[in-house]
């Protein structure tokens, strides 16, 4: 991110912070054309360095907004603006194919790893007769979901990629974990 965009950020935080961004997708930032109260606005050109992951570049075809606030739905619609994730650089909510593949392999890794007992034998047979109780179980032990009151973005995220992970999915993977585990046993 160039300099002058850094230090325009960090004045915005002086001007009241910022807690949310939004992009300017139908109209211009001019009175009565954006709501009251931003900290700050973007060009569309420093919009796209501060956003280099949007899915649609329309979404910021007139630049980006921030506020020290988290505008409420209606005023989101009435005003026709985006909700930004300046995090991830992409619309709020939205995310990649690949973040979402990278995402449900790495839920799925960590629900085969907790499930991974060494001194629980039965732990297929649990999954094959209580499947989606014993997924559940294994996500309530997760540093995500034991977290998720001070970051609800990557819970819902999470939660969301969790609802599409299969039980036969973990399988697979507790499969894969316990058979490396067996290699390395057997070349040390």
């Amino acid at each position: 991110m160039s300099t002058s965009i850094e230090k325009q950020v960090e004045l915005s935080k002086s001007f009241g912070g910022i807690k949310s961004w939004y992009g300017l997708r139908a109209r211009p930032c001019h009175i009565g054309a954006t709501p009251k109260g931003q900290s700050a606005r973007f060009t569309k050109e420093q919009g796209v360095e501060l956003f280099p992951n949007l899915k649609d570049i329309n979404n910021i075809r007139y630049g980006a907004i921030c506020y020290p606030e988290i505008l409420t739905d209606d005023v989101i619609a009435s005003y026709e603006i985006i909700p930004l994730d300046k995090d991830r650089g992409i619309e709020l909510g939205a995310s990649t194919e690949l973040e979402d593949k990278e995402l449900k392999e790495a839920i799925t890794n960590t629900l085969a790893c907790t499930l991974n007992d060494p001194q629980n034998a039965f732990v297929f047979l649990e999954l094959e007769q209580n499947g989606q109780h014993e997924l559940i179980k294994a996500f309530k032990k997760t540093s995500i979901f034991i977290e998720r009151l001070e970051d609800k973005s990557t819970f819902e995220l999470a939660l969301k990629c969790f609802r599409s992970i299969t039980t036969d999915d973990v399988v697979t993977e507790l499969t894969r974990i316990k058979k490396s585990s067996a290699i390395a046993a057997l070349t040390t």
